[in-house]
C-alpha cells in the first residue's frame, strides 16, 4: 500500500522523506530512475509530494501546487528546480555592501514565476550604518512587497519571521553565501542545527550548506534552508545575459 510522504532532504542521489512514521531514506523506483534519466519524468526536489511503496521507493511525483526555479548555471536550456509547494519565499540579503539591486529583482522573478509569496529579509542589521536608509534603499527597490530588517545575533525581527510561518505553511530561504541563512535558521530552531562560518577574506560568503533540509519549526511551521546561489538565472533568459 503506498504512503504519501514530502521530500525534505536531497542529496543528489539519495533523498530522505517525511513519512506518517517520521524521516525515512528513500530513493527511486526503477521505473522512475528510467524515466528521469530519459527526461520523460521530472526528477523529485526538496518540497515535493510523493507516493513511498512499503519498501522506501519513489513511484509517483504528485502534482506541485508551486515551485521556485532558475536556468541551471551555464546551461541556457536547463530548469533547475530548487523547492516545491512553498508558501512564502524569504529572499535574504546582508545590511551593507551586499545589498545588490538587480540581484533582488531576480530573485524576485523567480519567487513571484513559481507562484510563491516573496519577503525580503535584511539580515545582519545590527551591522548597519544607517538601517533607515538601507531599509528604504530595498523596498524602493522591491516596491509593495513587505520588507523587514533582523538581526539574528539581537534577535531583532526574528520573531517576526517566526509569526510568518504559521502552522503547516512551508517556506523557504534563499539568498547568498554570507547573509546569515543558516545562523537565522539556528535562531529560530532555538538550536546550533546548521554550520556557519564567517565571510572570506575577499568580503564574499562561505558555503556552509550544502544541500536544501527542511526543518520544523517550534510554532508548527517548517522551514527549508538552500545553499548560497553563485548565479540567478530567469528560466527563459538567454546564456549571454548576466545577473
Amino acid at each position: 500500500m503506498s504512503e504519501v510522504a514530502r521530500i525534505a532532504i536531497d542529496d543528489g542521489i539519495a533523498y530522505v522523506a517525511w513519512a506518517a512514521a517520521g524521516p525515512v531514506s528513500v530513493r527511486l523506483s526503477s521505473k522512475m530512475l528510467r524515466e528521469v534519466r530519459a527526461g520523460t519524468a521530472p526528477r523529485p526536489v526538496v518540497g515535493d509530494l510523493v507516493t513511498l511503496s512499503n519498501d522506501g521507493l519513489i513511484e509517483e511525483l504528485m502534482p506541485r501546487k508551486t515551485r521556485i526555479a532558475r536556468r541551471a548555471a551555464g546551461k541556457e536550456d536547463v530548469v533547475q528546480i530548487l523547492v516545491a509547494n512553498v508558501d512564502l519565499g524569504f529572499i535574504a540579503t546582508a545590511a551593507g555592501a551586499d545589498v545588490n539591486e538587480r540581484r533582488l529583482e531576480r530573485y524576485l522573478a523567480i519567487v513571484r514565476d513559481g507562484g510563491v509569496e516573496p519577503v525580503i529579509l535584511l539580515t545582519k542589521a545590527d551591522t548597519s550604518e544607517d538601517l533607515v536608509a538601507e531599509t528604504a534603499r530595498v523596498q524602493r527597490t522591491v516596491g509593495e512587497v513587505r520588507v523587514l530588517a533582523i538581526s539574528s545575533t539581537t534577535g531583532l525581527g526574528v520573531d517576526e519571521v517566526a509569526a510568518m510561518v504559521a502552522p503547516d505553511r512551508l517556506a523557504v530561504l534563499l539568498g547568498s553565501s554570507g547573509v546569515g541563512k543558516s545562523t537565522l535558521v539556528n535562531r529560530l530552531l532555538g538550536t546550533d542545527r546548521q554550520r556557519v562560518a564567517g565571510l572570506r577574506d575577499d568580503g564574499k560568503g562561505r558555503h556552509t550548506t550544502t544541500r536544501r533540509e527542511l526543518f520544523a519549526l517550534p510554532g508548527g511551521g517548517f522551514l527549508f534552508d538552500t545553499p548560497g546561489l553563485r548565479e540567478v538565472g530567469l528560466v527563459g533568459e538567454r546564456s549571454d545575459r548576466r545577473r
